[in-house]
């Protein structure tokens, strides 16, 4: 909905919901073309022996006791071995695929039992059109995406992250994962630089706004802002019948990095040389406050409950101030 208040003044409101059922995925027979789909019932706890590890600090459990994920983790520099932070992790119960079941190879391609997705989204705009030399736009919005399991919508009962590669669909859960009871924030890529994003915020801004000078001078300014994205903890949990998994220690969004702010300014002039022949000098200075906030770190921090040597490593900065000078001809 939208409404006008003032000749060049609107404002408006949208609320978004949505609601997925029948999405496809691929599940594991444990005979080809018989339907006989790997549940919960398939997978027992993993527990402590000499092959498997017994943890340390908060996941250290006794022999023949459920193997934890999770624990201590500590950053160190590489160079100095000196220590930078230390933290401890959630732990979480590790699950593995029970002695006389087959280990899953056969793949269908079908739709998810007892699955379902929920959003919701609000979005309030207000835009003042350019009159008396001077424009504004604003808007902010905030969703919530969220996803809900019945009893066979997953079969390994071992939180994991959806699309980190042992996650969705992989054969170390015969299927996807379990739900989360946080938020849906889709993986960016599974490897590369980029293989920590995951998207969601579940709040956003922008604040864009115009003045005209006498002599066609034009000053811009544009104000973003988003809720820093996830930061999934994840454990990599070897020596589990059915293959090695990612553990997921804390629920998606209830840590994050931090939030993300940006302003950037353009100031531009307009010259007229000839019949239907006009230039534009412009300067760009993008990044104004010089932040550098970290939009992405390791996640993957554990491997059988010790620390990673690349865990929590930074991997992304937002990037610094850059300025930029620009001409162009219109013909």
């Amino acid at each position: 909905a939208e409404r006008q208040l003032l000749t060049d003044f609107s404002v408006g409101i949208n609320y978004t919901f949505r609601k997925y059922n029948n999405l496809y995925t691929t599940l594991f027979e444990k005979h080809p073309g018989q339907g006989d789909y790997y549940t919960s019932a398939d997978y027992v706890p993993l527990l402590c022996t000499a092959a498997a590890g017994c943890g340390s600090g908060p996941s250290a459990v006794s022999q023949g006791q459920q193997r934890l994920a999770g624990g201590t983790f500590t950053l160190k520099d590489p160079i100095t071995g000196a220590v930078i932070t230390t933290f401890t992790t959630n732990v979480v119960p590790v699950y593995q695929l029970a002695p006389s079941v087959p280990v899953p190879t056969y793949r269908v391609l079908t739709t998810r039992p007892g699955y379902s997705q929920k959003f919701n989204g609000l979005e309030v705009t207000a835009t003042k059109r350019l009159s008396h030399n001077w424009m504004f736009r604003a808007n902010v919005s905030y969703s919530d995406y969220k996803e809900n399991c019945g009893g066979n919508a997953f079969a390994n009962p071992t939180p994991a992250v959806n699309g980190d590669g042992r996650g969705s669909s992989a054969a170390s859960s015969a299927g996807p994962v379990p739900c989360q009871t946080g938020q849906i924030a889709p993986q960016s890529a599974g490897s590369g630089a980029f293989g920590n994003d995951f998207i969601n915020a579940k709040w956003a801004l922008n604040l864009t706004g115009v003045y005209v000078f006498p002599w066609d001078i034009n000053l811009g300014a544009n104000f973003n802002a988003r809720q820093g994205y996830p930061s999934p903890l994840r454990d990599q949990v070897t020596g589990a019948r059915g293959g090695t998994i990612n553990v997921l220690l804390n629920p998606v969004g209830d840590k994050r990095f931090d939030n993300v702010y940006e302003l950037d300014l353009r100031l531009a002039k307009d010259f007229h040389l000839f019949h239907r022949v006009g230039m534009t000098l412009s300067g760009d200075l993008f990044n104004v406050p010089n932040k550098r906030t970290t939009l992405q770190r390791e996640t993957l921090i554990l491997l059988n409950e010790s620390s990673r040597s690349a865990g929590w490593r930074l991997t992304e900065l937002q990037s610094p101030r850059v300025w930029r000078l620009g001409a162009r001809f219109n013909f």
